[in-house]
């Protein structure tokens, strides 16, 4: 039950322009950090590159790694929990699309959480 006195309020319209405001900040806010991405797209491209190209260094794939590691770890594990395990489809999706999407998050966040300390370590701070 709502207390006495809400309800009348935002029936009247006084916190319709202060929710509009919010949205309005929030907007421009997003669209001042796309701005600052494409100012900054070189920037950004040469850094992912580096980082492709020092990951891979003297391995005989090269940068076809990137793709491959991924695909393998997906393979071992569908076939260990589809096989091995007999996991059923959940609401008719295969299995191999859930473990997909997972490890793609898993791998988002491995990356966030590992990326800064190879940094620090890379320029002898840590």
């Amino acid at each position: 039950m709502a207390p006495d006195g809400i309800i009348e309020r935002y029936e009247k319209g006084r916190n319709r322009p202060l929710m509009l405001h919010k949205v309005l900040l929030l907007l421009n806010r997003f669209i001042e950090f796309i701005t600052i991405l494409y100012q900054r797209r070189s920037l950004i491209y040469t850094m992912a590159k580096h980082d492709i190209a020092t990951n891979h260094t003297g391995t005989m794939l090269g940068f076809f790694w990137t793709f491959i590691n991924p695909l393998i770890m997906i393979f071992i594990l569908w076939f260990v929990f589809s096989f091995g395990l007999k996991v059923a489809p959940k609401g008719g999706v295969p299995f191999a699309v859930w473990l997909t999407a997972g490890i793609a998050i898993w791998n988002t966040f491995s990356e966030i959480v590992n990326g800064p300390q190879a940094l620090l370590s890379i320029m002898r701070i840590w």
